[in-house]
């Protein structure tokens, strides 16, 4: 399951607000709109006659219009996103890890720097590795790979997949 549609399951009211604001602007927008705006009530003018510039600088004209066409008129409020957030977190600590691990790096020493670079402790980023669903991670690396953001050949695995399984155990 991608992020976005994990944001596409709705669990609670938040949730639905994030799951519209994906559907209309895209999972980019919506983090940049909700890492500006998170926590706050905002009201969508049904024309240009009070456009939010505030919006705008964050989002662009073309993203802020998409906005006024799908809320104008209401009052919506945007989410902290702390869910979605922890989620990207954690996704990118085991993206992190499994380039770590192609690098010849072992396990541990992976883990070591992770919690180094994270300011976690190793059993926390270990917590991490084995409690983040692999397919959110597998949706994830194919989607920074469409977006130039991942240095895996997309040849690398037939599927996509990599396993956070170690030798730990």
């Amino acid at each position: 399951m991608s992020q976005r549609e994990a944001l596409h399951r709705p669990a609670c009211k938040a949730c639905d607000v994030m799951s519209e604001l994906v559907h209309h602007i895209g999972y980019e927008s919506t983090i940049r709109l909700v890492k500006s705006f998170g926590g706050t009530t905002m009201r969508f003018p049904n024309g240009k006659s009070a456009w939010p510039q505030n919006i705008e600088a964050v989002l662009g004209k073309e993203v802020t219009e998409k906005l006024i066409w799908a809320f104008g008129g209401s009052e919506l409020y945007i989410p902290m996103g702390r869910k979605e957030a922890l989620l990207h977190r954690n996704v990118s600590i085991c993206l992190e890890y499994e380039e770590l691990l192609r690098t010849t790096i072992g396990a541990q020493e992976a883990v070591k720097l992770l919690a180094r670079r994270h300011n976690f402790s190793d059993r926390h980023i270990w917590s991490i590795l084995k409690g983040t669903d692999p397919g959110v991670v597998t949706a994830e690396r194919r989607r920074r790979r469409v977006v130039g953001q991942d240095s895996e050949s997309a040849s690398r695995a037939p599927n996509g997949a990599v396993s956070l399984k170690t030798n730990q155990e």
